[in-house]
């Protein structure tokens, strides 16, 4: 993923400290002009992402990745919810029990969706 290069804010959640992308909570300690440094979980995770401003094509390059994790991803319902928004909306008839069967299936994730 080293050389892999993002157009400005609009891939990054710019202004925002923290966001989440794949069930992780992913938070920018350092995002300015010349660098952008992006850790997981408050730094106690061992993911790590350093990218550097590329001037000439107004982008991010990353030059150092460590993409593995060591914390537990956050699955919430937000999450859920953008991967079967469409799902949702065709299906009159999804219920809560078919939603956490297509889950396990597209991810093999276990959810506790509390009943209403």
């Amino acid at each position: 993923m080293e050389g892999i290069t993002y157009e400005g804010e609009g891939q990054t959640n710019g202004n925002e400290d923290v966001t989440e992308v794949n069930g992780y909570q992913l938070y920018y300690e350092k995002i300015d002009s010349k660098r952008l440094l992006a850790k997981c979980c408050g730094g106690e995770c061992t993911f790590r992402l350093w990218a550097s401003w590329m001037r000439d094509e107004y982008s991010f390059q990353i030059k150092s990745l460590i993409n593995e994790h060591n914390c537990a991803r956050n699955f919430n319902y937000r999450w859920i919810g953008s991967h079967f928004t469409r799902e949702v909306l065709e299906n009159e008839k999804l219920n809560i029990r078919m939603l956490k069967k297509a889950v396990k299936n597209k991810f093999g994730i276990e959810c506790n969706i509390p009943k209403i």
